[in-house]
Order: C-alpha cells, then structure tokens, then sequence
C-alpha cells in the first residue's frame, strides 16, 4: 500500500478518523515552520498528551503510580 493509497481511501471515507480518535494518539502532525500559529500549538499539545500518555502506560506496566499529568496551559 502506497501513501497514495492511504489518501485516496481517506478521501473517499472522510469520516474515517472521526470515528477512530484513538489513531489521533498514533499520527505525527506536520510542523510548520512558516503558518498557523495554531497548527504549531495543536502539534505541541499532541507531543505533550503523547509525553503523558507513554508515562502512565510506563507506571503501569512497572505496577507504580504515575501523579495525574498538568493540564496543558490553555486549559489552566
């Protein structure tokens, strides 16, 4: 399966990733370097919950307990 095959199906089931938030978790987002600021701020968000996300499955494959994680400082 090429890329092109990847976005050809996308295309063709828009609703695809909205039905499978989990694969948000998996996919890389591109970064800017010269646009949306917003872009660059959704990319750090998921780099972050990422971050988090790997930690806690850490904690628990060790049997300990992992602190809660900060809330990104747009939502403080």
């Amino acid at each position: 399966m090429t890329p092109e095959d990847v976005a050809a199906w996308l295309r063709a089931h828009p609703g695809f990733l909205a039905e499978q938030p989990e694969l948000y978790r998996l996919l890389a987002p591109p970064r800017r370097v010269h646009g949306e600021e917003l872009a660059d701020h959704m990319a750090a968000m998921l780099s972050a919950e990422r971050a988090a996300s790997r930690e806690m499955a850490d904690a628990a494959r060790e049997g300990r307990a992992s602190p809660p994680a900060p809330a990104p400082p747009c939502w403080r």
